[in-house]
């Protein structure tokens, strides 16, 4: 048995979108592309630490997958850049933390391991359903 305790901390959404706009200021996007404002609504809402954080990594993830798609076979260097980019989501903590392994983790493994052998439709797929435009 874990008797390791996890403690929840919440943030009221002022601290959450500091939060946000911390993680955001160390990932860099493609260029032309900015982060919003606050990606999430709530004024009146708390949130679980990290939330900030995770919203940041994800758009992102997001806006490197779009890059990628973009200009794979247009520029095989800022291709390969882009997918580079978007593969090192696998480092952050969001990554490690938030995403499910079965869920999330095995299915973005997998679309990355196409990508690399040439498919896009996985990371395609994957931006439609799960990137806001």
């Amino acid at each position: 048995m874990d008797d390791e305790s996890h403690e929840t901390t919440i943030l009221d959404y002022d601290a959450t979108v500091a939060e946000y706009a911390k993680t955001a200021a160390t990932l860099a996007l493609p260029e032309g592309r900015e982060y919003p404002d606050v990606p999430f609504d709530g004024t009146d809402e708390m949130y679980q630490q990290g939330f900030g954080a995770n919203r940041a990594v994800y758009f992102w993830n997001c806006a490197w997958g779009r890059e990628w798609l973009a200009v794979r076979g247009v520029d095989d260097e800022k291709a390969a850049h882009a997918l580079s980019v978007y593969a090192s989501v696998k480092d952050t903590e969001t990554y490690q933390q938030s995403w499910d392994p079965a869920s999330m983790q095995v299915p973005f493994e997998a679309a990355l391991e196409a990508a690399e052998l040439g498919d896009a439709s996985q990371i395609q797929a994957d931006i439609s359903a799960n990137c806001p435009a």
